[in-house]
Parts: C-alpha cells; sequence; structure tokens
C-alpha cells in the first residue's frame, strides 16, 4: 500500500505542477523563471525542470537558474545546474555562481556545477583553482566532473598538470580514463 501511494504520488505531483505552471502550452521563460522564486517548492523544482528541458531555447533565464543555485532544496539546485549545463556556453555569464557551487553540501550539484563549466570551455578560465581542489573531492563522480571540466577549459593550464596526473591513480576507473583524456590534450 506504501509503494502504491508512493507510485501515484510520483505521477500526480508532477503533473499538479505541470498544471500550475502550463507546461507544454508555450509558457514564457519569463514566467518560468517567476515560479523559480515561488515558496512552494514543488513549483520551483518543476520550473528548473521545465527550463532545463528548455536546454539553449531558454538563455533568459541563466541569471534566474544560476541565482537559483542557492536555493535552499538540493532537487532545484540539481535542475537548475542541469539547466545551465544544457545552455553550454550560453551560461558563461555566470562561471562564479557555477564556481562557487563545486562547494554545494550536494554532490550532485558539485557534480554537474563542474559538468556546466566544461560545456562552457574557455570563458571558465577562472574557476580553474577551485576545480584543482573539487578533483580531490570524496565523491568519485565530483572528481570525475572536475577533472574533466580541467581538460576541457583549458587544456595547456600548467597548474592543472599535477593534479591531473595525481588523478591517473584514483581509485576510480573513471576518474583515471577523465585524467588519461585530460593529458591526451596537453
Amino acid at each position: 500500500m506504501v509503494y502504491l501511494r508512493s507510485k501515484i504520488t510520483q505521477l500526480l505531483v508532477p503533473a499538479w505542477c505541470c498544471l500550475i505552471l502550463g507546461c507544454g502550452d508555450g509558457r514564457s521563460v519569463g514566467k518560468l523563471m517567476e515560479r523559480l522564486q515561488d515558496a512552494n517548492v514543488g513549483v520551483r523544482q518543476q520550473a528548473a525542470r521545465e527550463l532545463r528541458d528548455r536546454g539553449p531555447t531558454a538563455t533568459a533565464a541563466v541569471p534566474a537558474l544560476a541565482k537559483a543555485l542557492k536555493d535552499s532544496d538540493a532537487t532545484v539546485r540539481m535542475r537548475s545546474a542541469q539547466a545551465l549545463r544544457e545552455m553550454g556556453s550560453a551560461a558563461k555569464s555566470v562561471v562564479a555562481e557555477l564556481t562557487e557551487a563545486l562547494s554545494d553540501t550536494d554532490p550532485k550539484v558539485r557534480e554537474l556545477s563542474a559538468s556546466c563549466l566544461a560545456r562552457i570551455g574557455s570563458d571558465a578560465r577562472p574557476a580553474i583553482p577551485t576545480l584543482l581542489t573539487t578533483a580531490r573531492d570524496s565523491v568519485p563522480d565530483v572528481r570525475r566532473a572536475a577533472v574533466n571540466a580541467l581538460g576541457r577549459i583549458d587544456p595547456s593550464a600548467q597548474e592543472a598538470i599535477p593534479t591531473l596526473r595525481s588523478a591517473l591513480n584514483d581509485g576510480d576507473f573513471h576518474v583515471r580514463t577523465a585524467a588519461a583524456e585530460a593529458l591526451r590534450g596537453k
């Protein structure tokens, strides 16, 4: 019975939020940006999800999504980071906020922020010092994303080479692979 109730909630809550937000009806990005500040956490989560799903067509929301990286709810922060990642280089104006999100308490937010910085590319160079620290995170997926970002942001960054070489000995295969790929570009 509890399982069924949980499944029903998983199906109905997003549908209810979608009804409120008007998902799929051409609702404006501006309206979704307003919803990122709603008092109801479910509405904020759904707004961030909808902006994530719109990807590069929602670039006007970049500043609002950067602000949402500081939301009290981890899911809102995670979906905001996902949305920014989907926007790629269009998110270059919020490198500072993404760099700050590398210190988030939620490992998924840290991982997605590093991944977003990687997609931004060379415009994310100011994040390199923080990424060097993040490459030593306790969570393997975060380390992998940070190492990958270091390789994609500036393949010739001399300050990253010792960290990348050290990552070649990481206990996680994916981190080692990311380090090898990053060093291949150096």
